[in-house]
């Protein structure tokens, strides 16, 4: 039987999560500051590691601090966080790991630290007594399967590259029960007011063993960072804000970088400290309060940060590039065309050892030097279409994008797209994925009353397969070992489609969120709720 907390145990809980918040903080303090970011941790610590496994790698840790089911080790290089005696969240240094951690503690703190026998014996315990039942604030977890080879993480708006495509994914399962996949574990971290768009449709996004989501609960005026076990559910922090109401809430997805988490609420973007949500600084981004004689849609943001080098941009009108350590506004790009640049996200891209961001606004293609904002190429369109620009795809000089009332392909050079084929669609909401010569895009072309997953030849834009799909388009699909996993019918549906030959794999039912999609690794997938919470399923096991 599930255990159903009172509020005053969730409370409870919750004052205790904050002082283990500023119990590690103070530590921290008295071993001398912060520890160092790393894009990547030492070979061999990795989520899902034991603490014995840990031990043996890093050696006897400096500091422990245990607060209910979760520990932290602190070493001089660095922090790990486990939860239920598994690893979740390594910060350390770049210093090899192999080289144990000599200890500086007196012999009174080396007896006050349990040996690495007693942590493994609680994890342990507590690892069986997690299982299957409810922990926090509306959550249940199963423990999930070990996964020894993780794949990469999903930091951001579409993944590791913003591609939509998981390329380390381990093998994944070729068919679900009618029940679905298995489900991990189910979190609702925090209660949203129901109503018309309650909470916005940001995606969640994973890095180094954390599930984030942002959430706008518009009708209190208030916008919140949520930060989640990803291996368990269990909430970590969050991160709360005054706000403002808005048509649709605030549907920004954040961005996490070397321990930095990026996002725009309904007007001000965040920069927080990813493991304890401490703000960092925050960007008034100008995007116009609630005003009757400005377009309704121009009243909130979905537009996703994307970070290259010092240089946060995102798309608040006109393309913003903002300082990563200051939050001081770097430059401002030409406006990208109405309302629609608030709700399309930047690109990199690549060229002669250069990167640029390129963007699709309303009323124009636009090309722009990351590092200072000028623009490189700049090519006027006519967007007959609704007033949505998705992300583009983009795979080396080759882009695949909604633009101009069309679909199509372009070949990116020093003088601006070169049109390679486009056809007629009619739903500009969700981005492509480009690969291997493939492109994939969700919806409909504007002579069919039918909307489909369809696979074309990047090259010459004849169609390779069609999958007829109820409504895919209000989401964006994801690669994953030769798989697209898609969310239809409105987020209803959880479907598998063989990439290959656009076999229908599978078809289950799901309550996942309008306008939102989910996000991917090392097997699981993280699925953003209609209610606003957060669930994983474990995609390489066949059984619900």
């Amino acid at each position: 039987m599930p255990v159903v907390m009172t509020n005053r145990q969730h409370h409870g809980i919750m004052g205790m999560c904050l002082g283990y918040v500023c119990a590690i903080a103070a530590v921290l303090l008295c071993l001398g500051g912060t520890p160092s970011l790393s894009a990547d941790p030492p070979a061999g610590v990795k989520p899902g590691d034991t603490v014995a496994e840990v031990i043996a790698i890093m050696g006897n840790p400096k500091g422990r601090l245990k607060q209910g089911r979760a520990l932290t080790y602190v070493y001089d290089r660095g922090v790990v966080d486990f939860v239920d005696g598994l690893v979740t969240r390594t910060d350390l240094s770049s210093a090899r790991a192999t080289d144990p951690v000599k200890s500086e503690r007196t012999p009174a703190e080396e007896k006050s630290i349990p040996s690495a026998g007693a942590d493994q014996r609680q994890s342990s315990a507590g690892q069986q007594e997690s299982s299957g039942r409810q922990l926090g604030q509306g959550m249940t977890t199963t423990t999930p399967a070990n996964r020894t080879s993780p794949d990469p993480d999903w930091p951001q708006w579409r993944g590791p590259d913003r591609t939509g495509v998981a390329q380390h994914s381990p093998p994944l399962a070729s068919a679900w029960p009618d029940r679905g996949p298995k489900k991990v574990w189910e979190a609702h971290p925090v209660q949203v007011t129901s109503g018309a768009y309650a909470g916005g449709h940001g995606c969640p996004v994973v890095a180094r063993g954390r599930a984030y989501m942002f959430i706008h609960d518009k009708a209190k005026n208030q916008e919140m960072v949520v930060c989640l076990s990803a291996q368990t559910g269990s909430t970590i922090w969050i991160q709360k804000f005054t706000s403002r109401e808005t048509m649709h809430g605030a549907s920004a997805t954040p961005c996490v970088v070397e321990g930095r988490l990026y996002v725009t609420g309904a007007r001000v973007s965040y920069c927080l400290d990813a493991i304890t949500g401490t703000e960092l600084w925050r960007q008034d981004t100008g995007v116009p309060a609630k005003d009757p004689t400005v377009n309704r849609a121009n009243q909130e943001v979905s537009s996703s940060f994307i970070v290259v080098s010092d240089i946060a941009a995102t798309m608040l009108g006109p393309c913003y590039g903002l300082n990563t350590q200051t939050g001081r506004t770097v430059w401002t790009a030409p406006e990208s065309g109405g309302y629609s640049g608030t709700m399309t996200s930047p690109m990199r891209w690549l060229h002669n050892g250069k990167a640029y961001l390129v963007y699709c606004g309303m009323w124009r293609m636009c090309c722009v030097e990351a590092d200072n904002g000028s623009v490189f190429w700049d090519v006027p369109g006519n967007n007959t279409g609704k007033g949505y620009a998705p992300t583009p795809a983009l795979a080396g000089d080759d882009l695949a994008v909604y633009w101009r009332g069309k679909f199509g392909a372009y070949h990116l050079t020093e003088a601006g797209p070169q049109l390679l084929w486009e056809t007629k669609y009619f739903d500009p909401y969700s981005s492509p994925i480009l690969d291997n010569g493939r492109v994939y895009v969700a919806g409909r072309q504007q002579d069919d009353k039918n909307t489909s997953l369809t696979c074309y030849d990047l090259a010459t834009g004849t169609p390779r397969w069609v999958c007829s799909i109820p409504d895919p388009q209000y989401s964006s699909p994801i690669l994953a070992d030769g798989k697209l996993i898609v969310l239809g019918d409105k987020g209803k549906r959880l479907i598998l489609v063989d990439a290959l030959t656009g076999k229908q794999l599978a078809n289950v039912p799901i309550n996942g969120k309008l306008w939102s999609s989910p996000a991917f690794a090392n097997g699981l997938l993280y699925v953003r709720l209609a209610n606003d919470g957060l669930a994983c399923y474990d995609l390489i096991s066949p059984r619900s």
